[in-house]
């Protein structure tokens, strides 16, 4: 039996500028007034719900045997509660003004448009991702001999565990902001510590992604 390796094609120069641009915009929407803290926490927020659905469809997509897709009928409630309550509480503190700055953040200048940009990029990798996934193969006879059943099940799942759990690095990322940024930014008497730590958080995250960093036990660069 052979474990799962996925494979996902190498990013080059390319996704990195455009990762790097993409930030590196937001702060100047920043700094020329047109944007606020609130604006990107906001942008955030909606780009990690776009993700969760993105992951949401490779995961129900992701093919493999049937005790695969079994696990499904587990695996999916469960992200869509346990990620949507992460979303849902995230929700509380953005909506909610972390910075109360009077601002309309989904009326600012661009906004919608960085949205669409996010929500494109995530897919693009998303489709790619899925494209170059290779399910594991196992000899049935093989595996009737040895009678090793739930290892064997472990071992055919785990892509779909480690699947569902790629998200929630994002997720980390707006907990250290909301936490950490808040408490830096009120000693500082700035939003703007809290605006860096999550423009820093997020760049770092993206540019991972892009090079195919995160998720190497699930996959392997060609």
């Amino acid at each position: 039996m052979e474990a799962a390796t996925p494979r996902v094609a190498s990013t080059g120069l390319i996704d990195t500028v455009l990762v790097l641009a993409s930030n590196a915009l937001s702060l100047w929407w920043v700094w020329r007034g047109e944007w606020t803290l609130s604006t990107l926490m906001v942008l955030f927020w909606a780009e990690n719900l776009v993700v969760g659905l993105l992951y949401l469809a490779r995961t129900l997509a992701l093919p493999g045997p049937p005790v695969l897709h079994g696990m499904k009928f587990v695996m999916v409630p469960f992200f869509c509660l346990h990620y949507g309550l992460f979303l849902g509480l995230h929700a509380l503190f953005v909506f909610g003004g972390v910075v109360p700055d009077g601002s309309a953040p989904t009326a600012a200048a661009g906004f919608w448009w960085a949205l669409l940009a996010a929500a494109a990029s995530s897919a693009w990798q998303a489709w790619q991702a899925h494209r170059a996934y290779v399910a594991p193969t196992y000899d049935a006879e093989i595996i009737a001999a040895s009678h090793k059943d739930a290892k064997v099940a472990r071992v055919l799942v785990t892509p779909l565990m480690r699947l569902t759990a790629e998200p929630y690095l994002r997720v980390a990322i707006l907990h250290v902001v909301l936490v950490i940024g808040a408490i830096g930014s009120l000693a500082l008497g700035s939003p703007w510590f809290m605006l860096l730590l999550l423009v820093a958080l997020k760049t770092i995250y993206e540019l991972a992604q892009a090079r195919g960093w995160i998720g190497r036990g699930l996959r392997h660069l060609t």
